[in-house]
């Protein structure tokens, strides 16, 4: 994601090794708009710079960053049908009802959002390859999600969670899938998380030894995030079912690390920050 120079720092972090996943961050300076000649991107706060777009000028915009503590999105925002990224920097946002507009959208970031559902018009969005978006609960997402089949990033931040919608599974070309939990409790996997055959890259607050034989279905995975992998009865022989993976991210370290790495002899097993 392109960095705004000359205008604003926007910090492309790395949220730790568990959550790896760049995420453009809130603006630091409290300014009323960012833009250059070509007109090309905008970054507001809140609304008004929106609002004050020329209608001329609505093509040319293909990156948009909307920031405050709480925005009310205009419908004019769908007229805006060269956009390609669009990020929400607010904890309480209101986005537009309207289903048609933004076809051209590759990339929606409302992180520090918790959206009641992810909205009507994203999911119109066929071309849209990343999402990270946070969200009240599972019921936020609906069946529509498998509408976007050339998604092969996201990310989703829930304040609780029961269960995955299903129709995530049937985004095939997902690379890589993102689950965290404000209270950080451990949820069942689905079992056709084994349809997702391109995914290289999950982190989900899940008990490993529980869902080893799905997990070991996932040839393709090469990093696994998960709150820990240690085993109440001490054996530890199932993880060599996972063996294809490179990395695992744990948040606890278990104490008998050296017994456990003994059967990961080819992944790098680490404490995520």
């Amino acid at each position: 994601m392109r960095i705004f120079i000359g205008f604003i720092a926007i910090i492309l972090s790395m949220l730790s090794c568990s959550r790896s996943i760049p995420i453009m961050e809130r603006p630091s300076v409290h300014k009323t708009k960012y833009t250059d000649e070509s007109k090309s991107f905008l970054l507001c706060k809140n609304c008004k710079a929106l609002n004050a777009i020329d209608d001329a000028d609505k093509d040319k915009i293909t990156e948009l960053g909307i920031y405050d503590r709480s925005c009310k999105i205009p419908s004019s925002l769908l007229d805006l049908i060269n956009l390609k990224e669009l990020s929400i920097f607010a904890q309480k946002v209101r986005l537009p009802d309207g289903k048609d507009g933004l076809e051209n959208l590759e990339v929606f970031n409302a992180y520090d959002s918790h959206l009641p559902s992810i909205p009507a018009f994203v999911y119109q969005c066929k071309q849209l390859t990343r999402m990270v978006v946070g969200l009240t609960d599972g019921n936020s997402i609906d069946e529509n999600i498998s509408n976007l089949q050339k998604l092969e990033h996201l990310t989703l931040a829930f304040q609780n969670l029961d269960s995955l919608e299903s129709g995530i599974f049937e985004l095939r070309n997902l690379r890589e899938l993102v689950v965290r939990t404000d209270d950080g409790t451990r949820i069942s996997l689905a079992e056709n998380i084994v349809e997702l055959e391109q995914l290289t890259l999950l982190e989900m607050p899940i008990d490993v030894s529980t869902h080893i034989d799905l997990l070991a279905q996932l040839t393709n995975l090469k990093k696994l995030v998960v709150p820990g992998i240690a085993c109440s009865n001490g054996d530890y022989s199932h993880l060599e079912r996972i063996n294809f993976l490179e990395e695992i991210h744990v948040q606890e370290l278990p104490d008998d690390l050296d017994g456990i790495k003994s059967h990961l002899k080819n992944i790098n097993v680490v404490q995520a920050n």
